[in-house]
């Protein structure tokens, strides 16, 4: 999950990573939870074109934790190594922001625990 304030280059970011994960022979796949900036879906989309990284979106106005559940959910079923979850940009003063990320988290680590549960 990537996280930060607004416009220090999170979605560029993983671009970069997505390549450097694809060079190492990692399956990945790059998420966007961010479903409230437009300018997003089009950046990550061209990331994603440009590294050829599959990216798996949901639309404008989705809850990002809903869209996390699906990637995490799709990811484990289809045994892929990396997640990449490209979260809209906070303010760390912005209170129903921060718990927006904080519930994100939330529903990856049941999903992840989840399935561990299933091969101990």
């Amino acid at each position: 999950m990537v996280v930060g304030v607004n416009g220090v280059g999170k979605t560029t970011t993983i671009g970069k990573l997505a390549y450097q994960l694809k060079k190492k022979g990692k399956e990945r796949y790059a998420w966007r939870s961010d479903t409230f900036r437009a300018a997003a879906v089009d950046q990550l989309t061209i990331w994603s074109k440009r590294v050829d990284v599959p990216i798996v979106q949901q639309g404008m106005g989705a809850d990002p934790a809903s869209v996390a559940f699906d990637a995490v959910s799709s990811a484990v079923a289809q045994g892929v190594d990396v997640v990449i979850i490209d979260t809209a940009g906070r303010l760390h003063n912005k209170i129903n922001l921060m718990n927006e990320l904080t519930k994100i988290k939330r529903v990856m680590q049941k999903l992840f625990r989840m399935h561990l549960m299933k091969y101990c």
